[in-house]
């Protein structure tokens, strides 16, 4: 005998898990389609928190660790000012000042950070390093005549385009990009690297700035720059006047020279005693060479008075550029605290952790409530079952022997009052148990449905029809067993064990020999299905999932109800519609035996599924816990 099946709607109970009435499939559709607003928003990245928080600590974390990995940096600064108004060059005859322009400002800065400039810089630091006792010795700076300044080979004249040139190139490019070549080249563009040279806003003060890992580097490099700058171009000041002096040196040799040998002609003439005729051609000779030693005389004694002039203006000469200060090492690093690095990378976190947020969600083909499963399956969905505790994952039974005021008891209490299997009137019904894959916990609701008739007095019989896998007598807490190679040698109540702890029967039905599908031939299922059926109030039926199994399909259609399982946020929506499809095409053939499917969806995360905010049964649980469940002691645990 069957009972009729209800055409619409699942039927509904004071209690439990179970929808109110169907949904309305054109808003669903609306719903799922649409894009979402800025609560649905704020719910997504509710549900997804410990994502999104989790990677911003890992970001943040790699941020800070990052920071301090990276040495901290100081910023040393030395200053030299140009003098506002430069004579000409000492010796000179433009003794009047000049003034200084922006042009000569911008050619000492740009000379300062010439590599020529650097180069010399570096050689002085090496050669004080040297001098320091305990000091690494410096790099050379060695300067090859075949290669250019930056330690590349210097190029010929139009070379051959050919695979020695083209190599020759790659190994350029090659080396620029690995940072490779001479160490005086690496010293030198680091030092380039670390150097600014800037003029202090429209002043004629000049900024040298360096920045090294340690702040008596920085100090050392800043001051070594301005020093050597200051230091040529004093030199370079000196070595002018001292061409000028050898210069003059010359001149007032060949001078002396023409002077001796002007008064050395005059005193010959002097020593002679003339004839009265060549007497008129004496006085003339004298006159003339008094004239040219006078001459020598005077521009001897002017040369000899310029030298004297450069001589004293290099004791008092005012140089062009001058230091205003040095560099002292400084107190706090120029780096950027890695501090500051965690704010912005938390920032950054946060939104990229959120737009994953939001597309895991969208990308999310679970099912998480009765509407979603009702719309997959195309059949009602009577409830959802929470997760069972990890102590009694594999105990349902001992769990609800021992907590009675449980969310899991209770959607259990709702499953059997919606079947009407609590009814002492009612007439025996056979459930089937399926799912779309393994993994859904199909044997741990079949199982608990079994349980908690047994409870209410109901004569009940589990059958575990999963020859392949059989786990139900397992999930009672019972030894395992092998069960038998065929039925057709076995009558059933042979093959009934009882459990008197629970308080039910149990059987395990073997797989039919040589094929499982063999049993279904003809009326042989059928007569089995009646012979288990008498004697009992409530049969439950354990079977393998639908899909990929035929004698599901087929036992389906023999039974009074089928509850679909489905595994709360896992199993994909394509699964749940292929198990479904397949569920419809077999009830067709006994719809009008009243054959009734339900779903059920199981192993609910209750946290979790209140932060969807469906508004269902199962947010007013975690909502509401105190008040559902305060009487229970597992209601600590829930």
């Amino acid at each position: 005998m069957t009972m009729k099946a209800e055409d619409s709607s699942p039927p509904t109970a004071a209690t439990g898990l179970i929808r109110s009435e169907a949904p309305t499939r054109c808003i669903d559709e609306w719903s799922a389609d649409r894009e979402p607003h800025l609560m649905e928003m704020a719910r997504i990245l509710n549900r997804r928190r410990r994502l999104i928080i989790t990677i911003a600590a890992f970001s943040v974390m790699l941020a800070g660790v990052a920071g301090l990995l990276v040495s901290p940096k100081y910023t040393a600064t030395a200053q030299i000012v140009v003098e506002s108004e430069q004579p000409g060059p000492l010796g000179s005859r433009e003794e009047a000042p000049r003034p200084t322009d922006q042009s000569a400002i911008d050619t000492h800065v740009t000379m300062l950070a010439s590599r020529d400039h650097l180069r010399r810089v570096l050689e002085s630091l090496a050669t004080s390093d040297r001098a320091t006792p305990g000091a690494a010795a410096p790099d050379s700076l060695p300067r090859s005549e075949t290669a250019d300044g930056n330690g590349a080979p210097a190029e010929t004249a139009n070379p051959a385009l050919d695979l020695g040139e083209l190599a020759r190139r790659v190994k350029v490019w090659l080396a620029a990009i690995t940072n490779s070549g001479p160490a005086a080249s690496h010293a030198l563009d680091d030092l380039n690297r670390g150097l600014k040279v800037l003029q202090e806003r429209t002043s004629r003060v000049i900024s040298v700035s360096f920045t090294a890992k340690t702040p008596e580097r920085a100090a050392a490099v800043a001051n070594a720059v301005v020093q050597q700058y200051v230091s040529d171009q004093a030199a370079k000041e000196r070595a002018q006047a001292n061409l000028e002096l050898a210069a003059l040196d010359d001149r007032a040799a060949k001078l002396k020279s023409q002077l001796d040998h002007a008064t050395e002609s005059i005193q010959s003439l002097l020593r002679a005693e003339p004839t009265a005729a060549a007497s008129d051609q004496v006085d003339a000779r004298l006159r003339a060479l008094e004239g040219e030693a006078a001459a020598s005389r005077e521009a001897y004694a002017g040369i000899l008075q310029r030298q004297k002039n450069i001589r004293d203006q290099l004791e008092i000469a005012k140089p062009e550029v001058r230091i205003f200060s040095l560099a002292s090492p400084p107190d706090r690093p120029s780096s950027t605290n890695p501090i500051w690095f965690i704010p912005p990378m938390l920032i950054a976190s946060l939104i990229a952790a959120s737009l994953l947020a939001v597309v895991l969600e969208r990308l999310d083909q679970g099912l998480h409530n009765e509407h979603d499963v009702t719309d997959a399956l195309g059949l009602p969905c009577i409830g959802l079952v929470p997760q069972l505790p990890r102590s009694f994952a594999r105990r349902p039974s001992s769990y609800l022997l021992s907590n009675p005021f449980t969310p899991y008891t209770e959607a259990i209490r709702s499953a059997v009052a919606t079947l009407h299997l609590a009814e002492a009137h009612h007439r025996p019904r056979t459930v089937l148990v399926s799912s779309s894959v393994p993994g859904e916990g199909k044997t741990t609701m079949a199982v608990s449905l079994a349980v908690y008739a047994a409870l209410l007095g109901r004569r009940v019989l589990l059958v575990d029809f999963d020859g392949r896998h059989p786990s139900a007598l397992r999930v009672l807490g019972q030894p395992s067993q092998t069960p038998p190679s065929s039925q057709q040698d076995h009558a059933p109540e042979k093959l009934i064990q009882h459990i008197p702890a629970l308080k039910l029967d149990y059987l395990a039905v073997p797989l039919g020999r040589p094929d499982p599908l063999a049993p279904f031939i003809g009326r042989q299922m059928h007569e089995f299905l009646r012979q288990i059926a008498m004697g009992y109030d409530s049969v439950f039926i354990d079977i393998p999932p639908l899909l990929g199994i035929t004698e599901t399909r087929l036992l389906a259609a023999m039974v009074d109800s089928v509850i679909f399982v489905i595994k709360w946020g896992s199993t994909r929506r394509e699964m749940v519609r292929n198990a479904g499809e397949l569920l419809r095409r077999a009830l067709p053939s006994r719809a009008s035996a009243g054959i009734q499917g339900l779903a059920l969806v199981t192993q609910v995360d209750l946290k979790r599924h209140a932060d969807y905010h469906f508004g269902d049964v199962g947010e007013a649980f975690v909502k509401y816990r105190k008040y559902y469940f305060g009487l229970g002691k597992g209601a600590a645990r829930n």
